[in-house]
């Protein structure tokens, strides 16, 4: 009988192992199937995080050049060498023959050394303002010669300034040569005006800040950056442009640096930066100039700034820098 009771226990007891190993398995399959789904997004998403661009800003450096208003001041110069007198200067003697000639301002690019232009066109205008200072003593003296001026030198004056006849009576020829040099006389002095504005034209250079921003990518897919940004300085936030490079060059790095912007001529200003993946990119950007004409804030107060571009997704790239540790 105990024998009988032995096997119904352990019968029993296989029954019941056997139950709760299915139940385990069970249990098992059923928590497998529903975190497959769980699984294989989350192995998505790591592998998306993964494959994307990491694009970090690692240097910055900052060029600052000169410029006149070039516009203003051609048209200044324009309403000097146009109007006969200044013809006339340089075919005399008060004209160096290693003086600059103003009329050849045209051809220089508005941002080709301002310094020496600027110092080229003063000398100039210093000769020039002697020989209209000379022009207009010798042009007052006339004024006054002319009402005891006799009949041989009136007629002298008239064919040497005047179209007139050499028929024409006294009287007519007196009004013509006064309405001349007192037309003459305004002339210089309307042009001294003009040359007192170049002056103040050459000293008001205006100021371009470019910088050139050398972009890691330690992602394995390539990288976009737009093609704007901006720059912070604590106080004042410049917005900045992209622009060709001043030069296309080749730098040699362990890692290749790739120059991506177009020579100027075929760049776009819109178009965005390629950062190929595993490499380091430079791209040049402008500081644009705000309302007030302001560009070159940037380090003249603050010890830092800050640059922020954005990438394909509009997410920011950023990076603080030291006006000192810069580049």
């Amino acid at each position: 009988m105990l024998k009988s009771l032995a096997t119904k226990i352990i019968k029993s007891s296989s029954k019941l192992i056997q139950s709760n190993k299915f139940r385990e398995s069970f249990i098992a399959a059923a928590v497998v199937l529903c975190l497959s789904p769980f699984s294989i997004y989350l192995g998505f998403r790591l592998n998306t995080f993964l494959s994307k661009p990491m694009l970090s800003i690692e240097y910055v450096s900052r060029y600052e050049k000169e410029y006149f208003n070039f516009d203003k001041l051609t048209l200044l110069l324009r309403m000097v060498i146009n109007n006969g007198i200044y013809q006339e200067y340089r075919s005399k003697t008060w004209s160096s023959a290693n003086s600059f000639d103003l009329r050849m301002v045209k051809n220089i690019p508005s941002l080709a050394q301002p310094g020496d232009l600027a110092k080229k066109i003063k000398g100039e205008i210093e000769h020039y303002e002697g020989y209209l200072d000379s022009a207009v003593k010798e042009v007052e003296v006339e004024i006054k010669k002319l009402p005891n001026i006799s009949k041989i030198d009136m007629r002298i004056l008239a064919h040497q300034f005047l179209d007139s006849s050499s028929t024409e009576k006294e009287d007519k020829l007196m009004v013509k040569l006064r309405a001349y040099f007192n037309k003459k006389k305004m002339e210089i002095n309307s042009t001294k005006g003009v040359i007192k504005k170049i002056r103040e034209n050459l000293s008001d250079l205006g100021k371009t800040v470019d910088v050139k921003l050398t972009i890691l990518n330690k992602g394995s897919t390539d990288g976009l950056i737009r093609n704007r940004g901006t720059i912070y300085d604590g106080e004042n936030k410049y917005r900045i442009q992209r622009i060709p490079p001043p030069t296309a060059h080749n730098a040699l790095n362990a890692v290749p640096t790739f120059q991506v912007n177009a020579p100027p001529g075929t760049f776009s200003p819109q178009s965005v930066g390629q950062i190929i993946k595993n490499t380091m990119t430079e791209l040049w950007f402008r500081v644009e100039e705000q309302k007030t004409g302001n560009t070159g804030g940037v380090c003249s107060k603050q010890d830092q700034f800050t640059v922020t571009l954005y990438d394909q997704d509009n997410k920011p790239v950023e990076r603080e820098f030291s006006c000192i540790e810069e580049g």
